[in-house]
């Protein structure tokens, strides 16, 4: 009788215990959520969170189910500031993963000008202030160095950006822009496009032969934004 006690706790043990799938990519990405759709030799589709990912067979590694097991993971959630009791470790590293690029605040992107000022070629570095908001210095040629505010609708995600910045370009002129664009995540990765429009305010100076003097003046000129940046 003792023996069947025992099997019998074992088995409801075994049973009341919850897995969820783990997808390991190639790229060395690992996705944990519930697959809800697959054909075989052509995709699998993950509902991870509050997202649905599809990956074809050729970029996944391995395939596994993994235990969820319970754990404190504090009284504050870090990335939003929400109050929490608890959470499963699956649900933790679910959101981590998913939010994972949400940390990114170096970009280097290219483009007839970019989503924050006016370059060709740009480097930012994002110091996030709120959720939605961030300010950052940047390096280009086009502006060589400068200041600016952004504000993002879903932060590194698709949706609306707004840049403002300043700072001087490469002739060591003043220069003033404010831009506003829609980006797109290119699938899970962290490649964005953005297309949009900037208006730039930069310093010419004009030159009087007859006199020999000079003069300058804060133009304004309107460019469109196609840029197309990596964030890390």
């Amino acid at each position: 009788m003792k023996n069947y006690l025992i099997l019998f706790t074992l088995v409801s043990i075994t049973f009341s215990q919850q897995y969820e799938d783990e997808i390991i990519l190639k790229n060395r990405r690992v996705i944990n959520g519930i697959i809800i759709e697959q054909k075989p030799n052509k995709y699998i589709k993950i509902k991870s969170g509050e997202h649905i990912y599809v990956f074809k067979m050729d970029e996944i590694d391995i395939i596994k189910k993994e235990l969820i097991t319970e754990m404190n993971v504090g009284k504050y959630d870090p990335y939003t500031g929400e109050k929490y009791k608890s959470k499963t470790y699956a649900e933790e590293k679910i959101r981590k993963n998913n939010l994972e690029h949400i940390k990114n605040n170096h970009s280097i992107g290219i483009g007839i000008s970019n989503n924050k000022s006016c370059n060709i070629i740009q480097y930012t570095y994002d110091l996030k202030l709120t959720k939605n908001t961030a300010v950052f210095c940047l390096l280009g040629f086009g502006n060589f160095y400068g200041l600016g505010l952004t504000w993002q609708s879903n932060y590194n995600e698709n949706g609306f950006m707004i840049g403002l910045s300043g700072g001087a370009d490469v002739g060591s002129s003043p220069f003033i822009s404010s831009a506003i664009s829609y980006q797109w995540r290119l699938g899970n990765s962290s490649f964005y496009l953005s297309l949009g429009l900037l208006q730039y305010y930069y310093q010419k100076t004009y030159y009087y032969y007859h006199n020999g003097k000079s003069d300058s003046k804060m133009e304004k000129v309107i460019f469109p934004i196609i840029s197309y940046d990596y964030r890390f």
